[in-house]
């Protein structure tokens, strides 16, 4: 498993119910799903498209639609030295403070 957490004010503002611990899904090596603290919480996914060089943050896994978004092309998602961007609406924005362990 692994956590994403954010420490910045537009994280906490905007996507910060996607925070929290993911398990790995299926035995793949880019999909990992929230573990839900909650039934009625929103399902969330972490998941590389290898094919673009992105890890996202969203609802449907494979899709190039989510809240957040980093370009690298690392297979392990504890490993990216990129920066996350979240999607505040209209623009994509720089997120600092968001991580992966």
């Amino acid at each position: 498993s692994t956590c994403l957490h954010g420490t910045s004010k537009v994280w906490r503002l905007l996507r910060s119910w996607r925070a929290g611990l993911y398990a790995r899904e299926g035995g793949r090596d880019a999909l990992y799903k929230r573990v839900r603290e909650r039934p009625t919480e929103q399902e969330s996914f972490l998941y590389a498209l290898p094919a673009r060089g992105m890890w996202l943050v969203g609802s449907t896994p494979g899709s190039t639609v989510g809240g957040l978004v980093a370009y690298d092309k690392t297979r392990d998602v504890r490993s990216m030295k990129s920066p996350w961007h979240v999607f505040d609406g209209k623009n994509w924005s720089p997120c600092q403070g968001v991580a992966v362990t």
